[in-house]
């Protein structure tokens, strides 16, 4: 299965290649559907592109889409609003990335976009990615317009 949080750009390309190939896609979102579809698929200059992607996932049984709840609200959805209020830390999106390395078992591969720049804050993608590594083993290959060969897999992350 790709796991991603579904995002307009490599997370949504990530997905139709899954569908595409008989693979199937498990999309997290960090709080409710409407909020998430207008400020992260249903924008820029590709909107109509990734509008059609995150749709067909949607309606393919092969994906899934998966929206937190409040704690303190069983089946409520976790709104942008409240996430927003309740955290301006970015901890969403730590809580996010850490669900989905959670879904990996050892040995899993991750592919990730990223530039190979630290610094980011936990949540990040370099975070992620040790996480990923250290507590479920998963192999790492990350992709990088700025690295040779454009793809290369680091067997520890530095």
């Amino acid at each position: 299965r790709v796991i991603v949080s579904g995002t307009a750009g490599v997370d949504l390309l990530s997905v139709e290649w899954a569908l595409d190939n008989g693979v199937g896609a498990d999309l997290y979102l960090p709080y409710d559907e409407a909020s998430f579809v207008s400020g992260a698929v249903n924008y820029g200059e590709h909107a109509a592109r990734w509008m059609e992607i995150y749709n067909r996932a949607k309606g393919d049984q092969r994906a899934r889409i998966y929206v937190p709840e409040l704690v303190s609200q069983p089946g409520q959805p976790a709104s942008k609003v409240a996430v927003d209020a309740l955290d301006t830390s970015g901890q969403v999106y730590v809580d996010l990335n850490e669900h989905m390395i959670n879904q990996l078992r050892p040995g899993d591969r991750v592919v990730a976009y990223w530039d190979g720049k630290g610094g980011d804050a936990p949540g990040g993608t370099e975070d992620a990615l040790r996480q990923a590594q250290q507590e479920q083993h998963a192999q790492i290959t990350i992709l990088n317009t700025h690295l040779e060969n454009t793809a290369s897999t680091y067997p520890t992350l530095q």
